[in-house]
């Protein structure tokens, strides 16, 4: 097991520092209180793909993946959720495959789930389409 313990850790360029930690690790934020606030001003990426584009986020395998990604002010959670999006802005989908195979559609809202090989998930065609609903 792995610990990590500091007040503050900067870094002298605006691309960022990475930390990488492993199946067994464990990581804390506050002192001792079971609340705690991750202040986070950019992107944020949680499988090791890092987006060019700024103030998106993304929490599931493959979610918000393409490596050319340039849009902004993404939000995808949920494995592949977004994760052909280049240049598209200001989307939100939640869900497995959710806009999966959105390009540069922007303005979007899909909420649910999909099943690989089987079904696409909420909005899972769309590829262009800006400001779409399901």
């Amino acid at each position: 097991m792995s610990t990590l313990k500091t007040g503050n850790i900067t870094h002298p360029s605006s691309t960022g520092t990475a930390i990488t930690l492993d199946a067994s690790d464990n990581v804390g934020i506050g002192q001792g209180t079971p609340t705690a606030t991750l202040d986070v001003n950019g992107t944020i990426k949680l499988d090791g793909n890092y987006p060019v584009g700024s103030n998106n986020v993304a929490l599931g395998d493959a979610a918000l993946d393409d490596g050319s990604l340039s849009g902004d002010n993404n939000t995808a959670v949920g494995d592949n959720a977004l994760s052909n999006n280049n240049t598209g802005s200001k989307n939100i989908a939640i869900g497995s495959l959710a806009m999966i195979d959105n390009t540069t559609g922007s303005n979007n809202t899909a909420v649910g789930s999909g099943e690989a090989g089987v079904l696409q998930g909420a909005l899972g065609l769309n590829t262009t389409g800006s400001k779409t609903l399901p």
